[in-house]
């Protein structure tokens, strides 16, 4: 039952994680802000309620016992879920939606390499470096294990502070 819960738990979690993310990025893109960190910030808030409140329930569920290593499971079936998901719709975004802005960040970092000092065949080699994670066999994976990463770091916190072992006489 434990690992039935435990999977039940992330992918249920994961996909609330991943429609919510998905969901914050079409405001932000419909609402035209220039600036990313809001974006960022609200979406570090929600990742870190999300997995709160999973890795709780899950203990809630659990018989409010709870190891490290199952809110680091939980974490990790969210993350691939959410990651999957978010990683998908960021393509469909780069490449559907709004496919002008890879154009325009790649301006910036050219001009900011020029800044640098950078010569010519320097920078082409750096825009075609950047380029190729553009592309959806490499930016899907990619992101998927930042998620898997990021989001295991975050469970790890989490399950170490509402940790509660089973009590050896039980």
């Amino acid at each position: 039952m434990n690992k039935h819960l435990i999977l039940q738990t992330g992918i249920r979690f994961g996909v609330i994680l991943g429609l919510v993310s998905i969901i914050s990025s079409v405001l932000f893109f419909l609402l035209a802000l220039e600036s990313k960190w809001p974006e960022g910030l609200l979406g570090f808030a929600i990742l870190i309620g999300v997995v709160y409140v999973a890795i709780n329930q899950f203990k809630t569920q659990n018989d409010n016992s709870l190891s490290i290593g199952e809110g680091l499971r939980v974490g990790f079936w969210m993350s691939l879920i959410s990651g999957t998901l978010s990683s998908v719709y960021k393509y469909l975004e780069m490449t559907y939606l709004n496919p002008e802005e890879i154009e325009k960040q790649m301006k910036i970092q050219r001009i900011a390499m020029e800044d640098q000092g950078l010569n010519e065949e320097q920078i082409d080699q750096a825009m075609k470096m950047t380029g190729a994670f553009t592309e959806p066999h490499i930016l899907i994976p990619m992101g998927i294990i930042g998620s898997i990463i990021f989001v295991g770091i975050i469970a790890l916190i989490v399950s170490a502070i509402l940790k509660k072992e089973r009590s050896v006489f039980e």
